[in-house]
């Protein structure tokens, strides 16, 4: 499994959510308050398995959102190797992050 978080800010930072789940091209969306969990599925062909994105966006103030973005799944055989697809995967769901905050001109700092 891999992870990243973030502490991202800014007057936007109410519409993160919504605009990052389109982005992603999200398979689930669930929202209960203020919290906000998106879950992506990508298949890897050199690994030939699925990884599963989780992204769990939680509003503490109106202008600041903690981002915890979990990537597991994929691994394969007696010693469990992704091949570095988990790592691979997070980073880009890390990538898309930081291209929609700079869209909506949001500060994205690592938590």
């Amino acid at each position: 499994m891999e992870s990243l978080s973030f502490k991202v800010t800014g007057a936007t930072a109410g519409q993160l959510p919504e605009l990052l789940a389109d982005v992603l091209g999200v398979t689930a969306l669930v929202k209960h308050g203020d919290v906000t969990v998106l879950c992506q599925e990508k298949y890897y062909w050199r690994i030939d398995s699925n990884l599963m994105s989780t992204v769990v966006l939680s509003m503490i103030e109106e202008n600041t959102c903690f981002v915890d973005i979990v990537t597991g799944g994929g691994k394969k055989g007696i010693w469990s190797i992704s091949f570095g697809a988990e790592k691979k995967n997070t980073s880009m769901v890390a990538a898309v992050l930081d291209t929609v905050c700079q869209k909506l001109e949001l500060r994205v700092t690592p938590s």
